[in-house]
């Protein structure tokens, strides 16, 4: 939407009736593909998530408070509130609580005016969705990605709220925590960012052991280092290729215990820790840029949406976990920055667009073929998972050019509020 854009379709695009009427036809759509639509993209609502929420309910055992868990303890929430109608009409529930999230957030990201930075962000978003497919909705990262875009959008502003719900999300599924991490080194009122992210972190806690978790509260960081390299990681992307090819001793296989498909092949785990200390590396130097911007001054918004789409981007490019739902994360950083007028996160979120589109056309709609290492769907990974690389080194640029003295070429867009009209 551009200023030579006619008034009536600018009224018509940025209007609440418009953009609400986007979300539910989205909505209505993505839950109607997972429901009945081909492939199997809400397995572990249906297989996974009810088996933890049924044992929960008759008095079993509940993950992460009297056994180790691989999630974070605030997802036992919503996976056990799905549940409140019945195993039978779990993944209905769950589609709708997800549903619900995404609408609190949404009305936040609106606003009250008819601004065009925020209703192309709204935009932006529901795009995302319909091009991720049903896995967008269909996974616990459904529910920790709008609270994470939530503080995100709040952190300029409200720090120690936008500190909370980063805290928040972050005890849903681990990725948020890189958004405090921008947070921290970018953002001026800090100290504020961090007492609300203490604060919520400690009541979680608290909460926790009262009900008897114990060290089952940070179970999730031993159940995750026991993962191998996952197919749709981009670590598994060469092997897939060697598979095809009938190289001895390489292929994939299905993990009993993590319940994902792996690479088997000699000398994989030594790729998988390889892929942790790239991860550890990269992260170091990205923290040392923004540290140094930050302190030289730079523009604290452009440095902090650089960071945080070059921190969320990496966890998903050095990471031996791959999964569909990972494009889902962009939503944050990305939908944010548009808000807040950052121009240079135009072709990154096109970019984005075109990964999840990818994603969705692997995940669930060729994913037999990609088991059985067909060429066709080897070609759509290997884009894809070359695209991620592209992603980061956009963001890598976006923060440099904003750091190192002569290379300043961001724009930014003057944005008015984005959330005081609504706290």
């Amino acid at each position: 939407m551009t200023s030579e854009t006619p008034a009536s379709v600018r009224a018509w695009w940025t209007a609440p009736v418009t953009l609400w009427g986007g979300f539910i036809a989205v909505h209505l759509w993505v839950s109607w593909l997972g429901l009945f639509g081909p492939g199997f993209p809400l397995g572990d609502i249906s297989g996974v998530y009810t088996f933890w929420a049924g044992h929960a309910y008759a008095g079993d055992f509940i993950v992460g408070i009297t056994t180790p868990w691989v999630y974070p303890i605030v997802a036992l929430v919503p996976i056990l509130l799905s549940g409140v109608l019945g195993m039978a009409n779990y993944v209905v529930v769950f589609l709708a609580l997800v549903t619900l999230v995404d609408s609190i957030v949404f009305w936040f990201l609106i606003g009250s005016q008819r601004d065009a930075r925020h209703a192309a962000a709204a935009w932006w978003w529901l795009a995302l969705l319909v091009c991720l497919g049903p896995v967008s909705l269909g996974r616990i990262d459904a529910i920790a990605t709008p609270i994470a875009l939530l503080g995100l959008l709040f952190v300029l502003r409200h720090p120690r709220t936008a500190g909370a719900l980063l805290a928040l999300a972050a005890w849903v599924k681990v990725w948020p925590a890189a958004l405090v991490g921008a947070a921290l080194i970018a953002v001026r009122e800090r100290k504020a960012v961090l007492l609300g992210t203490l604060i919520a972190s400690g009541a979680v806690a608290a909460i926790a052991l009262v009900l008897g978790s114990g060290l089952n509260l940070i179970s999730f960081v031993s159940q995750q280092t026991s993962r191998g390299v996952q197919i749709e990681s981009p670590a598994a992307t060469a092997y897939l290729w060697q598979a095809a090819l009938g190289v001895p001793q390489v292929g994939v296989y299905y993990d009993d215990q993590i319940l994902t498909y792996q690479i088997s092949a000699p000398g994989v785990e030594i790729v998988g820790a390889l892929t942790t200390l790239l991860m550890a590396l990269v992260t170091i130097g990205l923290v040392a840029l923004g540290i140094h911007g930050s302190r030289r001054g730079a523009d604290q918004r452009t440095v902090l949406f650089a960071l945080a789409l070059a921190f969320t981007v990496e966890l998903i490019v050095f990471n031996k976990v791959g999964s569909p739902q990972f494009m889902g994360w962009l939503a944050a950083p990305l939908a944010v920055g548009i808000a807040y007028g950052m121009r240079e996160l135009r072709i990154p979120a096109i970019v984005a667009l075109v990964m999840a589109a990818l994603t969705q056309a692997i995940y669930p709609y060729g994913y037999d073929g990609l088991l059985r290492v067909e060429p066709f769907m080897l070609w759509l990974i290997t884009i894809r998972n070359l695209l991620e690389f592209v992603l980061l080194g956009l963001a890598v640029r976006m923060l440099w050019r904003a750091v190192v003295p002569g290379e300043s070429g961001v724009r930014v867009e003057e944005s008015p509020d984005v959330t005081t009209n609504k706290l």
